[in-house]
Protein backbone atom coordinates (compact mmCIF):
# COMPACT_ATOMS: atom_id res chain seq x y z
CA UNK A 1 0.00 0.00 0.00
CA UNK A 2 1.32 3.43 -0.86
CA UNK A 3 1.76 6.01 1.87
CA UNK A 4 0.02 9.37 1.89
CA UNK A 5 0.77 12.11 -0.64
CA UNK A 6 4.21 13.67 -0.28
CA UNK A 7 2.85 16.99 0.98
CA UNK A 8 1.09 15.13 3.80
CA UNK A 9 4.05 12.96 4.74
CA UNK A 10 6.59 15.78 4.80
CA UNK A 11 4.90 18.67 6.50
CA UNK A 12 1.30 19.16 7.57
CA UNK A 13 1.71 22.91 7.81
CA UNK A 14 2.22 22.97 4.06
CA UNK A 15 -0.88 20.82 3.72
CA UNK A 16 -2.92 23.43 5.49
CA UNK A 17 -2.13 25.96 2.81
CA UNK A 18 -2.64 23.48 0.00
CA UNK A 19 -5.93 22.21 1.32
CA UNK A 20 -7.47 25.68 1.67
CA UNK A 21 -10.46 25.96 -0.67
CA UNK A 22 -13.42 28.19 -1.29
CA UNK A 23 -15.91 28.90 1.47
CA UNK A 24 -19.22 27.02 1.46
CA UNK A 25 -22.42 27.55 3.41
CA UNK A 26 -23.27 25.47 6.48
CA UNK A 27 -26.71 24.22 7.29
CA UNK A 28 -28.11 26.59 9.94
CA UNK A 29 -31.09 25.41 11.91
CA UNK A 30 -32.22 28.15 14.24
CA UNK A 31 -33.05 27.61 17.85
CA UNK A 32 -32.73 29.92 20.79
CA UNK A 33 -29.80 29.32 23.06
CA UNK A 34 -30.14 29.36 26.81
CA UNK A 35 -27.71 32.09 27.91
CA UNK A 36 -26.06 32.17 31.28
CA UNK A 37 -27.41 28.89 32.63
CA UNK A 38 -26.31 28.62 36.23
CA UNK A 39 -23.83 26.19 37.70
CA UNK A 40 -24.40 24.31 40.92
CA UNK A 41 -22.36 25.69 43.79
CA UNK A 42 -21.54 22.82 46.09
CA UNK A 43 -18.84 23.24 48.72
CA UNK A 44 -16.33 20.40 48.85
CA UNK A 45 -13.07 21.33 50.57
CA UNK A 46 -10.73 23.00 50.01
CA UNK A 47 -12.46 25.40 47.57
CA UNK A 48 -16.01 26.14 46.53
CA UNK A 49 -17.27 24.47 43.39
CA UNK A 50 -17.91 27.74 41.60
CA UNK A 51 -14.42 29.03 42.40
CA UNK A 52 -12.82 25.82 41.17
CA UNK A 53 -14.72 25.86 37.90
CA UNK A 54 -13.81 29.46 37.17
CA UNK A 55 -10.16 28.88 38.00
CA UNK A 56 -10.05 25.85 35.70
CA UNK A 57 -10.67 28.14 32.72
CA UNK A 58 -11.00 27.23 29.07
CA UNK A 59 -14.10 25.99 27.29
CA UNK A 60 -15.87 22.76 28.19
CA UNK A 61 -18.04 21.25 25.43
CA UNK A 62 -20.54 18.42 25.49
CA UNK A 63 -23.19 16.80 23.32
CA UNK A 64 -26.33 15.35 24.85
CA UNK A 65 -28.34 12.30 23.92
CA UNK A 66 -30.97 14.50 22.26
CA UNK A 67 -28.31 15.98 19.94
CA UNK A 68 -27.72 19.34 21.62
CA UNK A 69 -24.27 20.92 21.62
CA UNK A 70 -23.33 22.98 24.69
CA UNK A 71 -20.34 25.18 25.49
CA UNK A 72 -19.45 26.27 29.02
CA UNK A 73 -17.05 29.23 29.31
CA UNK A 74 -15.48 28.12 32.56
CA UNK A 75 -14.01 31.44 33.72
CA UNK A 76 -17.39 33.19 33.61
CA UNK A 77 -19.53 30.07 34.02
CA UNK A 78 -21.70 31.03 31.05
CA UNK A 79 -23.39 28.16 29.29
CA UNK A 80 -24.54 28.49 25.67
CA UNK A 81 -26.21 26.09 23.26
CA UNK A 82 -25.48 25.91 19.56
CA UNK A 83 -28.46 26.53 17.26
CA UNK A 84 -29.81 23.38 15.67
CA UNK A 85 -29.18 19.75 16.48
CA UNK A 86 -25.76 18.09 16.43
CA UNK A 87 -25.36 14.48 17.52
CA UNK A 88 -21.56 14.49 17.46
CA UNK A 89 -19.10 17.38 17.68
CA UNK A 90 -15.32 17.79 17.75
CA UNK A 91 -13.94 21.23 18.74
CA UNK A 92 -10.45 22.26 17.66
CA UNK A 93 -7.84 22.48 20.45
CA UNK A 94 -7.96 26.29 20.39
CA UNK A 95 -11.78 26.28 20.49
CA UNK A 96 -12.19 28.43 17.38
CA UNK A 97 -13.80 25.79 15.13
CA UNK A 98 -16.17 22.90 15.81
CA UNK A 99 -16.76 20.15 13.28
CA UNK A 100 -20.19 18.71 13.96
CA UNK A 101 -22.53 16.06 12.58
CA UNK A 102 -26.11 17.35 12.20
CA UNK A 103 -28.97 15.60 13.96
CA UNK A 104 -30.92 12.83 12.34
CA UNK A 105 -33.88 10.70 13.23
CA UNK A 106 -37.68 10.40 12.79
CA UNK A 107 -38.30 14.06 13.61
CA UNK A 108 -35.14 15.38 11.96
CA UNK A 109 -33.89 15.51 8.38
CA UNK A 110 -31.71 12.74 6.91
CA UNK A 111 -28.03 12.99 7.79
CA UNK A 112 -26.29 15.74 5.87
CA UNK A 113 -22.74 16.93 5.56
CA UNK A 114 -20.26 17.45 8.34
CA UNK A 115 -20.54 21.10 9.35
CA UNK A 116 -18.10 23.68 10.67
CA UNK A 117 -19.25 26.02 13.43
CA UNK A 118 -17.63 29.19 14.68
CA UNK A 119 -16.32 28.42 18.15
CA UNK A 120 -17.23 31.86 19.48
CA UNK A 121 -20.66 32.58 18.03
CA UNK A 122 -21.62 28.88 17.57
CA UNK A 123 -23.05 29.90 14.20
CA UNK A 124 -22.75 27.66 11.18
CA UNK A 125 -20.03 28.97 8.88
CA UNK A 126 -19.36 26.22 6.32
CA UNK A 127 -20.50 22.82 5.10
CA UNK A 128 -17.84 20.27 4.28
CA UNK A 129 -18.16 17.73 1.50
CA UNK A 130 -18.00 14.85 3.98
CA UNK A 131 -21.22 12.86 4.59
CA UNK A 132 -21.81 13.10 8.33
CA UNK A 133 -23.28 9.61 8.61
CA UNK A 134 -20.12 8.05 7.12
CA UNK A 135 -17.74 9.51 9.71
CA UNK A 136 -16.24 6.65 11.77
CA UNK A 137 -15.05 7.46 15.26
CA UNK A 138 -13.85 10.88 16.39
CA UNK A 139 -12.46 13.60 14.15
CA UNK A 140 -8.79 14.20 15.00
CA UNK A 141 -7.28 17.70 15.22
CA UNK A 142 -3.64 18.68 14.91
CA UNK A 143 -2.37 20.42 18.07
CA UNK A 144 -2.11 23.75 16.21
CA UNK A 145 -5.79 23.47 15.17
CA UNK A 146 -4.91 23.88 11.48
CA UNK A 147 -5.82 20.38 10.28
CA UNK A 148 -8.68 18.00 10.94
CA UNK A 149 -8.74 14.35 9.88
CA UNK A 150 -11.79 12.10 9.69
CA UNK A 151 -12.17 8.43 8.79
CA UNK A 152 -15.03 7.73 6.37
CA UNK A 153 -16.80 4.44 5.76
CA UNK A 154 -16.37 4.63 2.00
CA UNK A 155 -16.51 1.92 -0.66
CA UNK A 156 -14.58 -0.34 -1.23
CA UNK A 157 -12.96 0.43 2.13
CA UNK A 158 -12.54 3.19 4.69
CA UNK A 159 -10.31 6.14 4.05
CA UNK A 160 -9.17 9.31 5.78
CA UNK A 161 -10.09 12.82 4.66
CA UNK A 162 -7.77 15.62 5.83
CA UNK A 163 -9.09 19.18 5.80
CA UNK A 164 -7.99 22.72 6.53
CA UNK A 165 -9.83 26.04 6.55
CA UNK A 166 -12.19 26.97 4.94
CA UNK A 167 -13.27 23.33 5.31
CA UNK A 168 -14.54 22.66 1.80
CA UNK A 169 -11.88 20.49 0.19
CA UNK A 170 -10.21 17.40 1.57
CA UNK A 171 -7.10 15.44 0.73
CA UNK A 172 -7.85 11.72 0.75
CA UNK A 173 -5.79 8.91 2.23
CA UNK A 174 -7.45 5.66 1.07
CA UNK A 175 -7.20 2.44 3.00
CA UNK A 176 -6.51 4.10 6.35
CA UNK A 177 -8.57 4.88 9.45
CA UNK A 178 -8.30 5.91 13.14
CA UNK A 179 -6.38 9.15 12.55
CA UNK A 180 -4.59 10.79 15.46
CA UNK A 181 -2.02 13.56 15.70
CA UNK A 182 1.12 13.63 17.81
CA UNK A 183 2.37 16.71 19.64
CA UNK A 184 4.95 17.18 16.87
CA UNK A 185 2.12 17.57 14.31
CA UNK A 186 2.68 14.18 12.63
CA UNK A 187 -0.32 11.97 11.90
CA UNK A 188 -0.82 8.40 13.10
CA UNK A 189 -3.03 6.10 11.00
CA UNK A 190 -3.72 2.41 10.52
CA UNK A 191 -4.80 0.10 7.74
CA UNK A 192 -6.29 -2.22 10.36
CA UNK A 193 -3.06 -4.12 10.95
CA UNK A 194 -0.11 -1.81 10.59
CA UNK A 195 0.33 1.54 12.32
CA UNK A 196 1.86 4.40 10.38
CA UNK A 197 3.35 7.76 11.34
CA UNK A 198 3.18 10.17 8.41
CA UNK A 199 3.03 7.17 6.09
CA UNK A 200 5.96 5.24 7.56
CA UNK A 201 5.25 1.80 9.01
CA UNK A 202 6.19 1.78 12.72
CA UNK A 203 6.77 -2.00 12.61
CA UNK A 204 4.51 -2.81 15.55
CA UNK A 205 2.92 -5.92 14.08
CA UNK A 206 4.56 -8.49 16.37
CA UNK A 207 3.86 -6.48 19.53
CA UNK A 208 0.22 -6.00 18.64
CA UNK A 209 -0.25 -9.66 17.75
CA UNK A 210 1.29 -10.83 21.04
CA UNK A 211 -0.94 -8.48 23.02
CA UNK A 212 -4.03 -10.47 21.95
CA UNK A 213 -2.51 -13.94 21.93
CA UNK A 214 -1.18 -14.01 18.37
CA UNK A 215 -4.50 -15.27 16.96
CA UNK A 216 -4.26 -17.34 13.76
CA UNK A 217 -6.91 -15.20 12.08
CA UNK A 218 -5.03 -12.00 12.81
CA UNK A 219 -6.02 -8.87 14.73
CA UNK A 220 -7.57 -5.48 14.10
CA UNK A 221 -6.38 -2.05 15.24
CA UNK A 222 -9.42 -0.05 16.38
CA UNK A 223 -8.01 3.20 17.82
CA UNK A 224 -4.73 5.11 18.16
CA UNK A 225 -3.60 8.01 20.34
CA UNK A 226 -0.28 9.81 20.64
CA UNK A 227 1.63 9.80 23.93
CA UNK A 228 4.51 12.12 24.93
CA UNK A 229 7.05 9.34 24.36
CA UNK A 230 5.15 7.17 21.91
CA UNK A 231 1.60 6.03 21.29
CA UNK A 232 -1.31 3.92 22.54
CA UNK A 233 -2.88 1.36 20.20
CA UNK A 234 -6.17 -0.47 20.80
CA UNK A 235 -6.26 -3.91 19.21
CA UNK A 236 -8.81 -6.76 18.96
CA UNK A 237 -8.19 -10.39 18.10
CA UNK A 238 -9.72 -11.42 14.78
CA UNK A 239 -11.01 -9.25 11.97
CA UNK A 240 -14.69 -9.02 12.93
CA UNK A 241 -16.34 -5.89 14.26
CA UNK A 242 -16.79 -5.37 18.00
CA UNK A 243 -14.86 -6.69 20.96
CA UNK A 244 -13.25 -10.10 20.85
CA UNK A 245 -13.93 -11.10 24.45
CA UNK A 246 -11.90 -11.45 27.62
CA UNK A 247 -8.17 -11.70 26.99
CA UNK A 248 -8.65 -10.94 23.31
CA UNK A 249 -8.70 -7.15 23.33
CA UNK A 250 -6.00 -4.86 24.67
CA UNK A 251 -4.39 -1.44 24.62
CA UNK A 252 -0.68 -1.50 23.84
CA UNK A 253 1.38 1.41 25.20
CA UNK A 254 4.46 1.84 23.05
CA UNK A 255 7.39 3.85 24.43
CA UNK A 256 9.42 4.70 21.35
CA UNK A 257 12.07 6.53 23.36
CA UNK A 258 13.04 3.49 25.43
CA UNK A 259 11.87 0.84 22.92
CA UNK A 260 9.52 -0.77 25.41
CA UNK A 261 5.81 -1.60 25.45
CA UNK A 262 3.12 -2.41 27.99
CA UNK A 263 -0.16 -4.25 27.48
CA UNK A 264 -3.40 -3.40 29.27
CA UNK A 265 -6.30 -5.84 28.82
CA UNK A 266 -9.65 -4.36 27.76
CA UNK A 267 -12.30 -7.13 27.88
CA UNK A 268 -14.95 -4.87 26.36
CA UNK A 269 -12.71 -3.71 23.54
CA UNK A 270 -11.85 -0.09 22.76
CA UNK A 271 -13.40 1.98 19.99
CA UNK A 272 -11.85 5.32 21.00
CA UNK A 273 -8.79 6.50 22.95
CA UNK A 274 -8.02 9.74 24.77
CA UNK A 275 -4.87 10.96 26.52
CA UNK A 276 -4.41 13.44 29.36
CA UNK A 277 -1.87 16.21 28.65
CA UNK A 278 1.52 15.01 29.80
CA UNK A 279 0.46 11.38 29.45
CA UNK A 280 -0.57 10.99 33.10
CA UNK A 281 -3.64 8.95 32.15
CA UNK A 282 -5.54 7.57 29.22
CA UNK A 283 -9.21 6.75 28.80
CA UNK A 284 -10.96 4.48 26.36
CA UNK A 285 -14.52 3.96 25.17
CA UNK A 286 -15.69 0.39 25.38
CA UNK A 287 -16.69 -1.05 22.03
CA UNK A 288 -19.43 -3.17 23.63
CA UNK A 289 -21.11 -0.92 26.22
CA UNK A 290 -20.08 2.53 25.01
CA UNK A 291 -18.97 3.73 28.44
CA UNK A 292 -15.54 5.30 29.10
CA UNK A 293 -12.94 3.90 31.50
CA UNK A 294 -10.04 5.87 32.97
CA UNK A 295 -6.60 4.24 33.21
CA UNK A 296 -4.00 6.13 35.32
CA UNK A 297 -0.45 5.80 34.00
CA UNK A 298 1.91 7.90 36.10
CA UNK A 299 0.05 8.39 39.39
CA UNK A 300 -3.23 7.34 41.02
CA UNK A 301 -6.23 9.52 40.16
CA UNK A 302 -7.60 11.79 42.90
CA UNK A 303 -10.32 10.10 45.02
CA UNK A 304 -13.06 12.35 43.65
CA UNK A 305 -12.45 11.46 40.00
CA UNK A 306 -14.66 8.58 38.74
CA UNK A 307 -12.99 5.71 36.94
CA UNK A 308 -16.07 5.01 34.79
CA UNK A 309 -18.15 7.71 33.07
CA UNK A 310 -20.08 8.50 29.91
CA UNK A 311 -17.10 10.62 28.81
CA UNK A 312 -13.84 12.13 30.06
CA UNK A 313 -11.92 15.29 29.19
CA UNK A 314 -8.86 17.05 30.57
CA UNK A 315 -8.09 20.76 30.72
CA UNK A 316 -5.40 21.88 28.25
CA UNK A 317 -2.83 22.16 31.04
CA UNK A 318 -3.77 18.75 32.41
CA UNK A 319 -4.51 19.92 35.94
CA UNK A 320 -8.27 19.44 35.81
CA UNK A 321 -10.27 16.41 34.73
CA UNK A 322 -13.96 16.27 33.81
CA UNK A 323 -16.23 13.23 33.89
CA UNK A 324 -19.78 13.08 32.51
CA UNK A 325 -22.10 11.27 34.89
CA UNK A 326 -25.88 10.97 35.14
CA UNK A 327 -27.25 14.50 34.99
CA UNK A 328 -23.98 16.30 35.64
CA UNK A 329 -20.34 16.84 34.75
CA UNK A 330 -17.91 16.52 37.67
CA UNK A 331 -14.73 18.60 37.42
CA UNK A 332 -11.83 17.59 39.67
CA UNK A 333 -8.59 19.38 40.52
CA UNK A 334 -6.09 16.53 40.13
CA UNK A 335 -3.67 18.19 42.56
CA UNK A 336 -5.99 19.01 45.47
CA UNK A 337 -8.89 16.64 44.83
CA UNK A 338 -11.43 19.48 45.05
CA UNK A 339 -14.57 19.01 42.96
CA UNK A 340 -16.98 21.18 41.07
CA UNK A 341 -20.30 20.16 39.54
CA UNK A 342 -21.97 21.40 36.35
CA UNK A 343 -25.57 20.39 35.58
CA UNK A 344 -25.46 18.55 32.25
CA UNK A 345 -28.35 16.17 31.74
CA UNK A 346 -27.64 13.51 29.12
CA UNK A 347 -24.03 14.49 28.33
CA UNK A 348 -22.43 11.66 26.37
CA UNK A 349 -19.25 13.28 25.02
CA UNK A 350 -16.83 15.86 26.41
CA UNK A 351 -14.06 18.10 25.05
CA UNK A 352 -12.01 20.75 26.83
CA UNK A 353 -10.35 23.47 24.76
CA UNK A 354 -8.46 26.70 25.35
Amino acid sequence: MRGPPAHLSRRWAAAAATLGGALAVLLAVSSSRPAGIGVSDTHPPPVRSGSLLRRAGGLLWWVTGDCRLYRDAMASQTLDRAPGRFCRAWPSPDGTVVLAAPGEGPAMPPPGRLEALDGRSLATTAVTRLPADLVIGPVAWSPDSLLAAACLATTPGPGIAVMAAPWRRASSLPGRCSPSFTQSETMLTTDGRRVYQDGFDLQLDSRLARAVGAPPNGYRVTAIAGLPSGLAVAVHAGRSEGAAGAGRSAIVLVDRVHSTSQTMATPGGASELGVAPGGTAIWYREAVRGRCLLLPLLRPPPPGLPRVASAFAFSPDGRYAAAALAGRVVVVDTQSGARGVIPAAGARSLAWTR
